[in-house]
This record gives structure tokens, C-alpha cells and sequence, in this order.
């Protein structure tokens, strides 16, 4: 995705795969708060959204025990033209 917006699918997905154990399964919205420790309105929203934030990204990722670029690629790694020190 472009900008600070990262697939809900994707967070998905992760749960399913690394904490449910079952790949093709579409983990519930309990199952997601429980793995990412925030409360079950705040999946809902996020899953009616489609999409998390960077800073919600971050911290879900970091609940799950990964880095945010280890669940979405697309988070990218900061490069000398976007200010930071290569």
C-alpha cells in the first residue's frame, strides 16, 4: 500500500499463519486482539477500515512479536533520500 496505510489483510493472515497455526483460516477479530494485545473494538475498526496506520502497524507487529517490515514488506527500510543516514 502507499503512504502510512498497511493491509489489515495482511495482519490477518500473519495470526493465521503464525498463531493459529492454519494458513487458510480468517482468524476472528477476538483471535487478533488477543495475539496483537489490544481490545476486539480496535480489530473491528481496523478490519472495517481495511487498513492500519503506521504506528498501529508498528505496535501490532511488535505484539506479534516481529518487526513491522516481517509482516508488510512494503513498510521499506529508510534510504539517504529520505533523510536518514544510510
Amino acid at each position: 500500500m502507499t503512504g502510512d496505510r498497511y493491509a489489515y489483510a495482511t495482519l490477518e493472515r500473519c495470526v493465521a499463519f503464525h498463531h493459529l497455526h492454519n494458513p487458510s483460516a480468517r482468524p476472528s477479530a477476538a483471535d487478533v486482539a488477543t495475539a496483537c494485545h489490544v481490545a476486539q473494538r480496535t480489530v473491528m475498526r481496523w478490519r472495517a477500515a481495511g487498513y492500519l496506520t503506521a504506528s498501529q502497524a508498528d505496535r501490532a507487529a511488535c505484539a506479534l512479536g516481529y518487526n513491522p517490515i516481517c509482516v508488510w514488506p512494503e513498510w521499506g527500510c529508510p534510504t539517504a533520500s529520505d533523510g536518514e543516514a544510510a
